[in-house]
Parts: structure tokens; C-alpha cells; sequence
């Protein structure tokens, strides 16, 4: 077996993560949390730059949907006025 074989990616389950993760947060101690968990520090490390990732991932689409929504809210109010003007111009006209 080559050394690129031995290095295998292993598939942790979900849950243990989150526990490694909390625990990260509760202790501070990444080498600590890897000898409970029995995963090597640079897959916590790995855990932690991917949560952080997708969280910056999250952030940006929230707010691009914050942003849309707002946007929407605006064009809304604007038609609603350009209508009443609308409305104005006909009854002066009949």
C-alpha cells in the first residue's frame, strides 16, 4: 500500500463534527478536542475553516436577499405612487 493510498478520506459522520465543533468552542483546544474525538488537529482545523466558509457563504446570499427584498419594496411603492398619478391624470382628463 502507498502512502497516498494509507490517506484515505474519511467520511465523519455529521453529528460528530458538530460535537467536535462545540466542544471546540467550549475548550479552545484543538489538539484536545482531536484526542477526544480521535481525528487528527488538521481535520478539526478542517471543520472549522468549513463552517466559517459556509457561513461567509450564507452571509453574502442573505444578504443579497435582504438586498433584492429591499429593492422589491421600493419598485412597489413607486408603482403605487405612479399609479395614484395615473388615477389623477384620467380624472382631470374625463
Amino acid at each position: 500500500m502507498s502512502d497516498i493510498e494509507s490517506k484515505a478520506k474519511v467520511k465523519y459522520p455529521l453529528e460528530l463534527k458538530k460535537k467536535a465543533l462545540l466542544e471546540l468552542a467550549e475548550r479552545g483546544s484543538s489538539e484536545a478536542v482531536a484526542r477526544h474525538y480521535n481525528v487528527s488537529e488538521q481535520t478539526v482545523y478542517n471543520w472549522k475553516s468549513d463552517v466559517k466558509r459556509k457561513s461567509k457563504r450564507f452571509e453574502k446570499k442573505s444578504f443579497e436577499t435582504s438586498r433584492h427584498f429591499q429593492e422589491l419594496l421600493e419598485l412597489k411603492r413607486e408603482n403605487a405612487k405612479l399609479k395614484e398619478r395615473l388615477i389623477q391624470v384620467e380624472v382631470i382628463e374625463f
